[in-house]
């Protein structure tokens, strides 16, 4: 007897370890076949179409990432492991909804405009000409040696965490990264989260913010000090730019630096002025989102593709996917820095548009422009780049190179 042909698409394929690994192939699959996909494993609706994403980050029929329902279900003694952490994160800018939202974002936005930045300028410079120099002759790694210290240097140049602090400081990010990457419940991960969050807030308020010494710092010591935001509100706001600055900058930076050298024709005309370096960067934000996801919850019924999404339901809008929709891009899968079209979706759009997304443009075209400049013969390695299998953001583990 004949054997059936595999289904096109497998809706449990989207925890397994292949996808984690590389989640590209399974979304693209999920925009040809099934754009609007309830997935019972993460009990979330998954949308893929680049008009579906691009319009729903703007509409008032999803709000933020809501958890309350979550919490509602579990006993009393998991409930008070998860709610001092759901309770932080729904105080990051990208989680929170109006009225918080507007009157957070007001406090803090004054920082990250461009002509603010300007003064940032050169430390960004100096940042990427230090982490260029670590690279010596023979075999390198662009990722850890290269593109991942740059990043927490410049982030913690920003924020005002000491060298000496940074190691304990982003293990307190990592464990709420790990919190955010769950696919299901993880008492562990959720107890590690909620102690960091806790360690956090006391180091943020007691020690950084009074020390002044960093432009954000000075801001949200000031912003504190005038009771706009409260103790929480803004060690929330101080994790949300280390955990959204440092990792997808490094990520990006690394990525960019993988795809100039991995296509030799597009960075000859990068390098001469063919081509700007900031449509480059754009070319691999478009290409190599640093985060997957979107997450929302529908505000009330709403009804996509004729597939009909009951209000308090999870939606994940799939940036990653919608960035390289054929509809919106020809050649999508293709690296192009001459490209036109629509711009990327991977910095969000409307109300919950990334704050840092103007620092991490300025920070990706500083590290290509100081590591062109020092190593002009640099090569890709003989080995492939390798990634972490993670679910909902690219992490990656090493971009191997030759000097």
């Amino acid at each position: 007897m004949p054997t059936s042909p595999p289904p096109v698409l497998d809706p449990e394929e989207i925890l397994s370890p292949a996808t984690a690994l590389e989640p590209v192939p399974f979304f693209a699959r999920l925009r040809e076949h099934e754009p609007v996909h309830w997935s019972p494993a993460t009990h979330s609706w998954y949308l893929t179409r680049h008009d579906d994403v691009s319009e729903l980050l703007l509409s008032a029929a999803l709000g933020p990432r809501d958890k309350s329902g979550m919490l509602a279900a579990l006993a009393p003694g998991r409930r008070a492991l998860y709610a001092p952490v759901e309770h932080f994160l729904g105080k990051w800018l990208v989680f929170s909804d109006a009225p918080y939202h507007l009157r957070a974002r007001k406090a803090i936005q004054r920082a990250f405009t461009p002509r603010a930045l300007t003064d940032f300028t050169g430390v960004v410079d100096r940042c990427a000409a230090r982490a260029a120099d670590t690279l010596g002759e023979g075999p390198g790694d662009l990722f850890g040696d290269v593109a991942r210290p740059y990043a927490l240097e410049l982030v913690c140049a920003l924020l005002g965490i000491r060298p000496g602090e940074r190691d304990t400081v982003l293990d307190w990010s990592d464990r709420l990264i790990a919190y955010l990457a769950m696919s299901g419940l993880q008492d562990g991960t959720a107890r590690a989260a909620a102690q960091a969050a806790a360690q956090l807030t006391e180091f943020v308020t007691g020690t950084v913010l009074p020390r002044g010494e960093a432009p954000v710092a000075r801001l949200l010591h000031e912003v504190h000090r005038a009771g706009a935001l409260d103790g929480t509100e803004v060690t929330a706001t101080f994790a949300q730019l280390l955990t959204g600055g440092a990792e997808p900058v490094a990520t990006a930076s690394a990525m960019a630096l993988a795809l100039l050298l991995a296509h030799p024709d597009e960075w000859d005309a990068v390098r001469h002025g063919r081509v700007p370096y900031a449509a480059a960067v754009e070319e691999v934000l478009r290409l190599s989102s640093p985060f997957h996801f979107a997450p929302r919850t529908a505000r009330g019924d709403l009804e996509v593709r004729g597939r009909r999404i009951a209000a308090g339901d999870r939606v994940v809008l799939v940036l990653t996917a919608a960035n390289r929709d054929p509809e919106a891009y020809p050649d999508p899968d293709a690296f192009d820095v001459r490209r036109k079209g629509p711009r990327h979706l991977s910095f969000g759009r409307g109300g919950h548009f990334c704050l840092g997304a103007v620092l991490a443009r300025q920070a990706v075209e500083a590290l290509l422009r100081a590591v062109d400049d020092r190593h002009p013969t640099l090569r890709l390695g003989p080995l492939p780049l390798r990634r972490h299998p993670a679910f909902g953001v690219t992490s990656l583990a090493e971009v191997p190179c030759l000097v």
